[in-house]
């Protein structure tokens, strides 16, 4: 085979290891930033489909009138988060809620928030003074009713004990009925939060306006500012909403596939094989 058919050949070989490469690569890149976005799987709860149980021993409550209730509550989606004020997750979350809560309030979306200490045992620790929680959640921006749960009588005592984590996000739907569960907060838990929440309590237009309105929005409190990062967080949220797959246009610019290499190179290999043979049939003629 000629030379130039080998070189060919081996530069075919070369972009399709580098394709694969390229593409792996590519799907494993955060938004805007080439680290990998936080996975997000949603945290198993036995309390989906079900509603929660009632908080009779919650009697201190800031932001609120009166002490809400669940069943008042019913008619009305609502997002509960249970928080510790020293739980690290918990602090870095607080803007974020701070910021849902202005966007997804005038929707209708109630929000509830209850405060429930870790170490109960603690005297020293902030989280079982009802003064230093009151304080936190004004430092905090929390407008909305936020409850003190004193030695975590109701969600230590209903949730399993030690075993719980924070913060704890429950979002329930008109019914009373918990629809989504979350546990902890980084980057993607918080967009996977967003979108819940958007889904529940959705905005105007189709789903592409509704996408990337949220993208756009979400860029501000998850400091998100770069146009990459933007046209990226704008994919990553449609996806997550359920947007359709869509197929790249024949006439594309984008790399190769990895099925069109192997198509070229199967195609210059046969094209040196039918050449070889060729050659072969004409020296045994002249023989």
């Amino acid at each position: 085979m000629e030379k130039w058919k080998l070189a060919a050949i081996a530069a075919l070989l070369c972009s399709f290891a580098g394709y694969g490469m390229f593409a792996n690569s590519s799907a494993n890149q955060a938004i805007g930033t080439g680290a990998p976005l936080p996975a997000v799987t949603p945290t198993p709860s036995p309390w989906i489909g079900k509603t929660l149980p009632a908080w009779p021993s919650i009697k201190q409550w800031v932001g609120t009138p009166a002490p809400p209730n669940l069943n008042a509550l019913r008619g009305k989606p609502v997002l509960l988060e249970v928080f510790r004020t020293e739980c690290p997750h918990c602090r870095d979350a607080a803007p974020v809620l701070a910021a849902l809560h202005s966007r997804y309030a005038p929707r209708g979306v109630e929000f509830v928030g209850i405060q429930s200490p870790g170490d109960v045992k603690d005297a020293q620790n902030p989280e079982n003074s009802w003064p230093a929680v009151q304080g936190w959640v004004k430092q905090k921006g929390y407008t909305w009713p936020v409850g003190f749960d004193a030695q975590s009588t109701w969600f230590q005592g209903q949730f399993g004990g030690k075993n719980v984590s924070y913060p704890s996000l429950f979002l329930l739907d008109k019914t009373g009925k918990v629809v989504f569960f979350q546990s902890g907060h980084d980057t993607g838990k918080a967009v996977q939060l967003a979108v819940e929440l958007e889904r529940i309590a959705p905005g105007q237009g189709d789903l592409n306006a509704r996408s990337n309105d949220l993208a756009k929005w979400l860029s501000v409190p998850l400091q998100l500012q770069s146009a990459d990062t933007q046209c990226s967080l704008q994919q990553d949220v449609l996806a997550r909403l359920g947007a359709p797959k869509k197929v790249a246009p024949a006439t594309s610019s984008m790399a190769p596939s990895p099925a069109m290499l192997a198509l070229a190179l199967l195609g210059l290999v046969s094209a040196g094989t039918r050449a070889a043979l060729k050659r072969k049939g004409a020296e045994v003629s002249r023989n």
